[in-house]
């Protein structure tokens, strides 16, 4: 999966050819997180259906699953079952079946490879998929259907997106402000040591503890929906013009607690890493990936990919935020109950090509 996610990369920004250069000329303003989403998608299409999906249909399956937004049903399940009860066909039924039309000729394929009793040479999701659905259906004695194993390709992608665009534009955020800081120089330190080989390996990207630090940062600050409530028994003064009335409740996220983290709305990576490790006195201050027996699975497959995508992107690119997205924390939407909470605006980054 390195090597897949550091082509795409290559594909997509070298000064050469890539795409994104012929596509926007050498210097852009984007969005970044509608930027990342697009870009993580364009990645997740290699490693989790097929590389002649990312070969040839690669701008179909970002087109699709822009409009199969999981993010927005969570944010909408009244609006989308209301839709469901009365038959109103939506956009997002016609991305479903562009989505099984585009997988059948994969499907297929794995099909015919199980009747001929050929074993996939390399982790082939798609091929997994298909003969676990009909190892299934074959016990149960039902016919075979491909919008199974389209489900599970859909929600193979889903997990790795979610939260994995978000934290590697925040990351790209929080590198623009800090790059003339100490911070900045720590996250320098690991980039000038990494940027000089060309293959990058699994002992190289665990190497990245400073980096890895500030992943871990990113989601303590912007994970929100982790909730204390209270209720309050008088009147609380916040200030001379405002107080919280006796009898309401008072909600705050958990991660943002004072008696947990000192200064915890400031970006200090230090918090995670010795000699402060903040986080050793109560492991379960901040759970970024989860703990226990029900971490998330996903945590080396997202850490990587974010890793990848930093450090490549800013030895390829000039990253600069422009001036209208200065105030971007203030549209951060602090109600969201699904993944890390993201700014409600665009915001804006002028991305250059840099001559190397």
């Amino acid at each position: 999966m390195i090597l897949n996610t550091e082509m795409v990369i290559n594909d997509y920004f070298n000064n050469k050819n890539g795409q994104f250069w012929s596509e926007n000329g050498d210097e852009v303003v984007i969005d970044l997180f509608d930027f990342m989403y697009r870009l993580i998608i364009r990645i997740n299409s290699i490693n989790f259906i097929s590389s002649n999906i990312y070969t040839n249909y690669v701008d179909e399956v970002i087109k699709i699953f822009t409009e199969l937004n999981v993010e927005k049903d969570m944010l909408n399940p009244i609006i989308e079952r209301i839709k469901k009860y009365f038959g109103l066909k939506t956009k997002k039924d016609f991305a479903w079946k562009q989505w099984i039309s585009l997988l059948m000729p994969e499907i297929q394929r794995s099909l015919q490879m199980i009747e001929n009793n050929i074993e996939s040479n390399n982790f082939d999701i798609i091929y997994e998929n298909v003969k676990y659905v009909k190892e299934q259906m074959d016990k149960r004695g039902e016919t075979f259907t491909p919008h199974l194993v389209a489900y599970f390709a859909y929600m193979s992608i889903v997990p790795a997106q979610l939260n994995t665009y978000t934290t590697s534009a925040y990351i790209i955020l929080e590198w623009i402000h800090h790059q003339h800081d100490e911070i900045g120089q720590q996250m320098k330190n690991e980039m000038n040591y990494l940027s000089q080989y060309d293959q990058l390996t699994i002992d190289d990207l665990n190497s990245m503890k400073y980096i890895q630090a500030c992943i871990y940062e990113v989601i303590r600050m912007h994970t929100d929906f982790l909730l204390s409530l209270r209720h309050a028994g008088e009147d609380i003064l916040l200030s001379q013009e405002k107080f919280i009335p006796n009898g309401n409740f008072v909600v705050t996220p958990i991660t943002g607690a004072q008696y947990l983290y000192k200064n915890p709305f400031d970006f200090q990576p230090e918090r995670h890493l010795k000699p402060r490790e903040e986080m050793k006195i109560d492991p379960y201050r901040a759970l970024p990936f989860g703990r226990g027996r029900h971490s998330c699975v996903g945590e080396r497959y997202a850490t990587m990919q974010i890793k990848i995508l930093f450090l490549r992107l800013t030895k390829l690119c000039k990253l600069e935020l422009m001036p209208q997205s200065n105030n971007y924390k203030t549209t951060i939407n602090r109600k969201q109950f699904d993944g890390l909470s993201r700014p409600t605006k665009p915001v804006w980054i002028k991305i250059s090509k840099r001559t190397l």
